[in-house]
């Protein structure tokens, strides 16, 4: 085996050297690869961290290299200056592997493995041993032949280990000096010289590197502890490194014997940066406990990609971390990963006259949490009846209130928990207020015996503004959250108690209620919820809140930050999912042998996998509703049939089996949506109602109620009906309103104020289609929209889908008799609209706004044709770059002033509210733009109407015609659109006249058409839709 010696150096120290070492390590022995790993650093060595079966006392007391030289200095010694330097270095490595090489280090992958050969034997002697070595001995010149190299030891030693593995990693010590120089100088084959981001450590770099290709060394940088949230200073950094180090890798590059073939500079800086990551920067943490998707890992990838192949251009997956078998994962991140101990038992809570509430709240959580606590008012207080009251609601919560600032309180406290407690003080808005907790923190510390700290945990219940002076301590904020979310802070800031106590409080149903003002925001609420999940590392419930955010952002229309939120925890869900097994997993059994990460059983009685299975099929919902929304059906489509598959009940198990239903319902309404986009004839909406009508018979009768509902109104609004010849013509009632009442009972029961407004909504609209134009009929019609706003209302308007709120009141404004009503219905709706003008897509429900309020206001006969224009103006000023879609109103806006809009006189304020110069060329813009809503509407007699206006009305040229409408709708039609657009405008182009068949040498010089020109059409052709 002709294996490589590859030295992994830096010139300044916490560069993480050692982490882009060990992590390449664990990357190459996943990859089938038997790696050795030498802990050169002799002065600091540690690399055996990075391996948590190497913290065992066996391996801690192995020898090492340290040892190894020790041992062959002695032989030297033993021989002298005549001795037989080859016989010393033969009898030196002839057990080299079994002395001084630890193999079992808990990191073996089946054929792959990583061996460590540690530091040396780390007891009382290693100092002074490294300190008297001397390094001369390795390069004594003694042997009979004269062509031997100066250091044969270290010659052989090298081809001992190369002979044996793959790939020897040798961790060096930084800076320069005699161990550097032998560990990159003597042995390296390779050098991956890591720097940080200072001025110093590149410019070390950048030097030890031009040393290195003096020396004919390959050299690998590698940029470590990138911070990217600095953006403007990390990208100067960026420029000076790759300045000063681009020519010697382009001249590395260039020879041939290197290794080293990279042509895009670019590229590889890219690929092997290594980010800063909190998380690697607090402990060793071994690459498989990483996971596969962390940005270290992938630039550790990268880097054993480009040591391995050299090509950046093979398969990259041959250099990629495998993980091992889910236990295997789950034993590493015990052994390596902190836990923080409990430190005390007993909690001494201390506020001012002012935070009462908030100390009686605290100390009932923490003594659910199992802490015996003790409250400590200033002596100043005076508490009144109320207070002593709520102070014996506390049971074993004591306040002590003593003339020596807490003393009494503090020995009690003492002697009970034998010195185990803390102090939380709670920061009083009144500076005066501080006076009696800093002198209990005092006198607190002089009672604490030498050696140890107070344990202080301050917390704040006011704003820092509404302070009157900053204190001291910093404190966790317990103010503005929701009541769930301050238990957990308190939780997490507090920990476990020392002796494991119970909770000795009231079931978490019947504790004093949260003091502080929680946000009314639901956004909000996910976002602080998704932001102390994170903080504790709670990887299902960051998913929870990432699924629960994008929800609520797509209700309000942000698409971005609802399309943000859904990839990130499909992207968590995928990486949970690894570290189930989802990838292969190297046997340990057979040699080089891949399984797959579970069987069908064991993903079935899962139910973490379960419960994965459910994210994905709610993220994979909320993407394919941004995409319907934003006009891709084809991709809404596709991943509507991946989460038809994923949301099989029948897969599902246990307690996953009701919300498999309820994700498969949500799904089928989700269907629902694509179907009343597509044309009749296909028959979908027919296929999802029979879907949808089969889930609502098969479903548990238990906990599905909300979705029971939604799927009742859903297939009202699809006008479904089980029996497939009953319509409105058939003579035959159809039973949609009766689903529709069906629904409204269930969201009566379950108290949804939205679910009812939507029903009420359906229920008018299905009134309207059978009105038969009596007052009466109308009157129920218009009963039902106001019974919906006023659900509307219930559930707030500022909570409500802003689209269903739209309808609601534009449906009202539609039906009021009195103009007054009418007015205030459509104004409400239009600022509905405006108050969420952050949002995506909303400028179609302002034209329909605009449109119906110029409509009244142009019928009116108090004079308000000014208003009137107003609004149609700004209806047909709201086209954006297609974002309105197609909306019947802005071509009705456009027929009610397309005459004012040619009239140059026209105000230059409407003018500037459209965005276009009056005259000739507004008033094609505007006609052009309606032309084309009412070809997507079929309204064929419009647009002809419309084409003969511009010309023969107007006196447009044609050509010019043309050349508008291409111009305007370049960017919203497909050319098809364009050509029947031109046609039924009367503005098509020209016929070609028929050419004679030319003789054969005449034909062959006749140019070709121009397709450019625009097709050419048969004599006899007519225009589609005439």
């Amino acid at each position: 085996m002709a294996g490589e010696l590859i030295t992994f150096y830096s010139f300044k120290g916490g560069v993480g050297r050692s982490t882009v070492l060990a992590t390449v390590a664990w990357i190459l022995a996943s990859c089938g690869k038997k790696v050795l790993v030498i802990d050169w650093d002799l002065e600091a060595p540690g690399l055996h961290w990075f391996f948590p079966k190497a913290l065992e006392a066996e391996v801690l007391l192995s020898p090492g290299l340290l040892d190894l030289m020790v041992d062959y200095g002695g032989l030297r010694n033993e021989s002298g200056p005549d001795g037989d330097v080859e016989n010393d270095v033969d009898r030196a490595l002839a057990d080299l592997l079994e002395t001084y090489v630890v193999r079992d280090i808990g990191a073996s992958f089946g054929r792959g493995h990583v061996h460590l050969m540690p530091a040396g034997y780390r007891d009382e002697r290693y100092s002074r041993k490294l300190v008297d070595f001397d390094w001369q001995l390795l390069y004594a010149e003694r042997t009979s032949n004269r062509e031997d190299p100066p250091s044969l030891f270290l010659e052989r030693f090298k081809a001992a280990l190369v002979d044996q593995y793959e790939y020897v990693l040798v961790d060096s010590r930084t800076g320069v000096g005699e161990l550097v120089s032998i560990s990159m100088l003597t042995l390296a084959d390779r050098v991956v010289n890591c720097f940080g981001m200072s001025r110093q450590s590149i410019d070390g770099a950048v030097a030890v590197s031009a040393e290195l290709r003096n020396r004919g060394k390959t050299v690998f940088p590698v940029p470590a502890r990138l911070d990217v949230t600095e953006g403007v200073r990390l990208d100067a950094a960026r420029q000076e490194y790759r300045r000063l180090l681009n020519e010697l890798l382009v001249e590395q590059s260039a020879d041939s014997d290197s290794g080293f073939r990279v042509t895009d500079l670019g590229r590889y800086w890219r690929d092997v940066e290594v980010p800063y990551k909190p998380s690697w920067a607090l402990e060793e943490m071994p690459a498989p406990v990483a996971g596969l998707r962390d940005d270290v890992i992938r630039a550790c990838e990268n880097l054993a990609h480009y040591l391995t192949a050299g090509d950046p251009d093979t398969d990259r997956s041959l250099a990629q971390l495998r993980l091992p078998s889910r236990a295997r994962v789950d034993e590493l991140r015990e052994r390596a990963m902190r836990r923080r101990e409990s430190a005390f038992s007993h909690v001494i809570v201390t506020y001012g006259p002012a935070e009462v509430g908030w100390a009686l709240w605290l100390a009932e959580e923490l003594r659910f949490l199992g802490f015996q606590v003790a409250l400590y008012p200033p002596k100043e207080m005076d508490h009144g009846p109320a207070s002593s009251k709520a102070f014996r609601r506390g049971g074993r919560t004591r306040s002590k209130v003593t003339g020596s600032f807490g003393a009494e309180i503090l020995e009690e406290v003492e002697q009970e928990s034998g010195g185990a407690f803390c102090v939380v003080p709670i920061i009083p808005r009144k500076f005066s207020d501080r006076i009696a907790t800093d002198l209990l923190i005092t006198g607190a510390q002089q009672r604490l015996t030498p050696g140890r700290d107070l344990i202080l945990h301050p917390v704040l219940v006011h704003d820092e503004d509404g302070l009157e002076q900053s204190g001291t301590l910093p404190g966790e904020p317990l103010y503005g959250l929701a009541p769930d979310v301050a238990h957990l802070v308190v939780r997490e800031l507090l920990g476990a108690p020392l002796d494991g106590g119970q909770a000795a409080g009231p079931p978490a149903d019947n504790r004093i209620r949260y003091p502080g003002h929680s946000p009314e925001d639901p956004e909000k609420l996910a976002e602080q919820r998704l932001k102390y999940a994170r903080r504790r590392q709670d990887r299902e419930e960051i998913i929870e809140q990432l699924l629960r955010g994008g929800v609520l952002a797509l209700e309000s229309r942000r698409f971005a930050g609802a399309l943000r939120d859904f990839e990130e925890a499909l992207e968590r869900v995928a990486r949970e999912e690894h570290r189930l097994d989802a990838a292969p997993v190297v046997s340990a059994g057979v040699a080089g042998a891949e399984v797959p990460g579970g069987s069908t059983g064991e993903a079935l009685n899962d139910p973490k996998r379960g419960r994965l299975r459910l994210f994905r099929i709610r993220a994979l919902l909320g993407l394919g509703r941004i995409k319907m929304l934003d006009g891709e059906e084809s991709r809404a489509r596709s991943l509507l049939t991946e989460i038809l598959e994923l949301a099989d009940p029948a897969s599902a198990a246990g307690a996953n089996v009701v919300e498999t239903w309820r994700v498969r319902v949500h799904a089928l309404l989700f269907w629902a949506e694509l179907a009343r986009g597509a044309p009749a004839s296909t028959g979908e909406s027919r296929a999802v109602g029979d879907r949808i009508d089969e889930s609502v018979q098969r479903m548990p009768s238990t906990g599905l109620l909300p979705e029971k509902a939604e799927a009742l109104l859903t297939l009202a609004q699809l006008r479904w009906s089980a029996d497939p010849g009953t319509t409105e013509s058939s003579g035959r009632a159809p039973d949609w309103q009766d689903r529709a009442l069906a629904a409204r009972q269930l969201f009566e029961r379950l108290h949804n104020a939205a679910g009812l407004a939507r029903t009420e909504l359906e229920l008018g609209l299905i009134r309207q289609e059978r009105m038969d134009g009596s007052s009466v009929a109308r009157g129920r019609v218009l009963d039902s929209y106001k019974l919906a706003e006023r659900f509307m209302n219930e559930a707030g308007s500022e909570r409500f889908d802003v689209v269903t709120g739209h309808e609601i009141l534009t449906r009202r404004g539609q039906f009021e008799i009195h103009q007054d009503d009418a007015l205030d219905a459509h104004t409400r709706a239009l600022d509905l609209v405006r108050r969420k003008q952050g949002a995506d897509h909303l400028p179609g429900l302002m034209v329909r706004s605009h449109y119906y309020l110029g409509e009244l206001y142009d019928g009116d006969e108090n004079g308000n044709a000014d208003k009137a224009v107003e609004h149609f103006a700004e209806a047909i000023g709201l086209w954006r770059e297609n974002r309105i879609g197609v909306v019947r109103e802005y071509a009705e806006a456009f027929a009610r002033i397309r005459d004012r809009i040619y009239d140059r006189n026209f105000g230059e304020t409407l003018l500037a509210r459209m965005e276009f110069d009056p005259g000739p060329e507004a008033a094609a813009t505007a006609a052009v733009r309606a032309a084309w809503t009412r070809l997507r509407l079929e309204d064929l007699d419009d647009v002809r109407d419309i084409g003969r206006w511009l010309v023969d009305e107007r006196g447009f040229d044609k050509e010019e015609a043309r050349v508008l409408v291409r111009r305007e709708l370049v960017q919203v039609g497909e050319v098809g659109d364009v050509d029947r657009l031109l046609s039924l405008m009367g503005l098509a182009e020209p016929r070609r006249p028929s050419a004679r068949r030319l003789p054969a040498a005449r034909r062959r010089s006749t140019p070709r058409p121009d397709p450019r020109e625009g097709p050419t059409t048969d004599k006899d052709e007519r225009p589609q839709g005439e």
